[in-house]
């Protein structure tokens, strides 16, 4: 008669090659490893924050060709059991950082629903595992003053000479759209 709701598990979410997640005390050692399977992938990043406030014309603040930073994998992830509070954060090249933390005040449902409601709360969609050609992590954070702060991690140079050559010969150039080859008067 009655359908019973079953919820995924958080494994089974991160399986997926494009996964949603609100951050929270139970659920960040899951979301580490598979941000951690990006990062490591190899390959260079752009990292693009800014602030969506109502702003059409928002400033993007965007840092590229990073590469991260050799560590070891139990170095970038810190956690306090006493407060109840974990974490993790990816160093980069030029001094930039990555890093979520948490505490155990609220679960990942209570978390969504505030993110909804536009309070203090953080979304984290993944998308990809590391070779695909968009392949990213976005970050959407409320914070306390309405203001939502978006910091994307967009994977890098994979196969870009062959991409390069496919899509126009060796004078392509990436444009908003896409590959242009400058030599191509369609353009």
């Amino acid at each position: 008669m009655g359908k019973e709701f079953e919820v995924e598990t958080i494994e089974r979410r991160a399986s997926r090659h494009d996964f949603v997640a609100f951050p929270d005390y139970a659920n960040l050692p899951t979301i580490f490893d598979r941000v951690k399977l990006l990062l490591d992938s190899g390959r260079s990043l752009t990292l693009v924050e800014y602030f969506v406030n109502g702003d059409p014309d928002p400033q993007l603040h965007i840092a590229a060709g990073l590469r991260l930073e050799e560590i070891d994998s139990r170095r970038r992830w810190h956690e306090d059991h006493a407060k109840r509070t974990r974490g993790f954060r990816f160093d980069f090249t030029r001094t930039r950082q990555f890093g979520l933390f948490v505490d155990a005040r609220h679960d990942e449902g209570a978390l969504a629903l505030r993110f909804h409601q536009k309070q203090t709360a953080t979304m984290i969609r993944i998308e990809g595992t590391g070779g695909g050609v968009d392949d990213h992590i976005e970050v959407r954070a409320w914070n306390e003053h309405g203001v939502q702060v978006v910091t994307r991690i967009q994977l890098e140079d994979r196969n870009a000479s062959t991409a390069t050559e496919m899509l126009g010969g060796p004078h392509a150039v990436m444009m908003g759209r896409g590959w242009v080859d400058p030599n191509d008067p369609a353009g």
